[in-house]
């Protein structure tokens, strides 16, 4: 049995839910954008280009009922937290993230996310 997802396969903008600000070789301002997604996004491709491996079942969604990825990432995350930490750690972090309350991105409505058009 198949399951439905509320979001499409091919919606590649997620939800939005928090940005922040990097800088490129110390010295370029880059901006980072989390988006949430209500099903393992690196899952759902590999079962569209039937590529699964035997037994491999999708990342299980966080305690908010979604998954939540760096935008132009497959690495889904269970929480915000999860998510900003991983980014935090790479070679480019650490971010300064937007001074925005975190909330679940469920409580939105549509990809503009609680706070406004997605950048």
């Amino acid at each position: 049995m198949r399951q439905t997802y509320r979001m499409a396969l091919n919606d590649y903008q997620g939800e939005y839910v928090t940005g922040g600000t990097f800088l490129y070789e110390g010295t370029l301002p880059m901006r980072i954008t989390i988006i949430a997604k209500d099903h393992d996004a690196c899952y759902a491709l590999g079962e569209a280009e039937n590529r699964l491996e035997p037994g491999e079942t999708p990342r299980p969604l966080g305690p908010d009922g979604l998954l939540y990825y760096q935008k132009g990432e497959l690495t889904p995350h269970q929480t915000l937290a999860e998510v900003k930490a991983w980014i935090d750690a790479k070679a480019y972090g650490p971010v300064k993230w937007d001074p925005q309350p975190e909330t679940s991105a469920r409580k939105t409505t549509g990809s503009k996310g609680p706070w406004g058009q997605m950048p």
